[in-house]
């Protein structure tokens, strides 16, 4: 099986193309939207390595607007953009590889979005549907409970997990509903969800117009649907999917058309590559160049956050690469082995957190680099876990002139750790709680029991032992932290680090605690500065901080970053 990336309509794409014989069907996935995609990105890149597997050529992508495409959440063409989305990558199969009959596949909105454009066509024969809306309005609904419970209203404008949703594409939702006729289509397959009861309409609607409607209950959507690093695709839905759609369509065609040749993605002041490097090519990145000259600074590296692939939380480093890029930096985001489009390593499982050969995955990348243009400094900038991998990376590395940590949690990851013990065990910042107790409503969600009031006081009590512990020895030992010795080697050296936090992280604790200083002092050791950004979450969702956590990284880039 071979895998070649593909841009299309401003659009990026993943392209899987059987090794052997071909079969005269294609299958184009149609993802849900905003943190649902984050969250079933392996699902869809197994089930396209399944259906790829059985013969079929399969294309994932991202819509205009989202993901690695060209544009941004404003869509003025709203839902429609979307839909038009799909008809052009069922183009692009049809003139690279000659494909005359489709299959299409969508989960939740993707569901909603695939029927829609099934009904404009007449060369898609069947539709596999895993708990669609049954119309925009149900999924601004759901959109507006989610919102609401992260407090995710900005200025009037919905934000959901930190996609935006738009006045037009609110206004275009409203008019989306699942087509009652789809006229090409031969056979259909709904997949229910298996945390709810669901109704029988669907089945009864199409089974109206069409012989072949096939519904299941399989298990896996609760389990599927869960924050990436949680997440478990649902291998017995993929293997019922993949089965079904076998017998449907067994015809193998005789096309001996070749992939696509990769191509660039042009947008507005930037160029973006695919790029595939380290052993054995196993490691996926995109390549952000300017168009124009080039800044003489520091190649800029981003690595993923946590489970989530390369576009980042809400979309975050695809921001950020791009805002850079037209600033003149290179810019490379990448998987780390095992996450989003990269392999594991070998001996190691995917969708593995804090893994020690994710530090090889990064100097690969500086090799990568290296080779390409030639051998320079690098800015590291990472957000929690890819914080993390980029502390570590500066300090094996002396490549590594610069170095940004957003929003840290730990320094330090031990054999036996687990992402979420470890989020169980964290609450927002002391001074978070310090502030909050003078509020009357923190007060009465306390006696409701709406708030684990234990949990936080045995949190603050521990982190006030800490620090009292770690003041105690650097006052008998004369000595300061590992990571403050770390931190002063770099400056040492030339190098710059800059801590980026929101006011309410308790990452902000821990680094407290780990260079036994408080807060105002941080920025004034030697090669270390430091920027709180207030109403920011964890991973910079909101959208007026994420955007001044970009203003922030600019400018220290600008002011700090070598040329290379």
């Amino acid at each position: 099986m071979s895998e070649a990336r593909v841009t299309f309509f401003e659009c990026a794409g993943w392209l899987h193309l059987p090794e052997r014989a071909r079969r005269r069907t294609a299958v184009v996935l149609c993802p849900p939207f905003g943190a649902e995609w984050l969250w079933v990105y392996r699902t869809y890149r197994r089930l396209a390595q399944s259906l790829c597997a059985h013969g079929f050529s399969v294309l994932r992508f991202d819509y205009q607007g989202t993901g690695d495409s060209l544009g941004d959440e404003s869509l003025a063409g709203g839902s429609r953009t979307w839909i038009d989305s799909i008809h052009a990558a069922t183009a692009m199969l049809t003139s690279s590889l000659g494909v005359e009959s489709f299959a299409y596949f969508g989960l939740r909105l993707g569901g909603t979005l695939a029927a829609a454009a099934a009904a404009d066509r007449k060369d898609v024969e069947s539709l596999i549907l895993w708990a669609p809306y049954a119309s925009g309005r149900q999924f601004l609904r759901e959109a507006k409970v989610f919102g609401a419970l992260r407090n995710a209203s900005v200025d009037g404008v919905l934000s959901v997990g930190g996609f935006i949703i738009s006045p037009e594409l609110d206004a275009s939702l409203r008019t989306l509903t699942l087509p009652k006729v789809i006229p090409s289509c031969r056979s259909m397959f709904l997949l229910k969800r298996d945390d709810l009861a669901t109704d029988a309409t669907l089945e009864q609607q199409y089974g109206a117009q069409m012989q072949d409607v096939t519904s299941s209950a399989v298990a896996g959507y609760a389990s599927m649907m869960r924050d990436a690093y949680d997440a478990v695709p649902p291998l017995d839905a993929i293997a019922e999917i993949t089965t079904w759609m076998v017998l449907r369509h067994p015809a193998f065609g005789t096309s001996t058309q070749a992939a696509p040749a990769e191509q660039t993605l042009v947008g507005d002041g930037f160029v973006e590559e695919s790029r595939r490097f380290g052993d054995h090519a196993r490691i996926f990145g995109v390549l952000t160049t300017p168009i124009g000259p080039s800044h003489p600074r520091a190649f800029v590296i981003l690595p993923n956050v946590g489970s989530n692939h390369h576009i980042g939380p809400a979309r975050l480093m695809v921001t950020l690469a791009r805002t850079l890029a037209r600033g003149g930096y290179t810019v490379m985001r990448f998987d780390v082995g095992g996450i989003g489009d990269s392999l594991p390593a070998a001996g190691l499982m995917e969708n593995t957190l804090y893994a020690v050969e994710a530090q090889q995955d990064a100097l690969a990348a500086m090799d990568y680099l290296d080779a390409q243009f030639a051998p320079g400094s690098y800015a590291f900038a990472g957000v929690c876990s890819g914080a993390y991998l980029s502390y570590h990376t500066a300090i094996a590395d002396p490549r590594v002139s610069t170095l940004i940590m957003i929003n840290i949690l730990t320094f330090h990851w031990h054999p036996g750790d687990t992402v979420a013990a470890y989020i169980q065990r964290q609450y927002k910042s002391s001074s978070y709680y310090f502030r909050a107790w003078r509020d009357p409503n923190v007060w009465r969600r306390a006696l409701h029991g709406d708030v684990n009031t234990f949990g936080i006081v045995w949190s603050l009590l521990q982190r006030t032992m800490a620090r009292i512990i770690a003041f105690l020895m650097r006052i008998i030992t004369g000595t300061n932290s590992e990571v403050h010795g770390a931190l002063k080697r770099l400056a040492s050296r030339g190098a710059k680090a800059f801590f980026i936090f929101g006011a309410d992280d308790a990452g902000l604790d821990e680094v407290e605690r780990e260079l036994r200083l408080p807060a105002r002092q941080i920025g004034r050791m030697p090669g270390v500065n430091l920027a709180i950004v207030d109403g920011a979450d964890h991973a910079f969702t909101v959208p007026p901080a994420r955007a001044e956590l970009i203003q922030q990284v600019q400018h220290f880039l600008d002011d700090h970053s070598p040329v290379r």
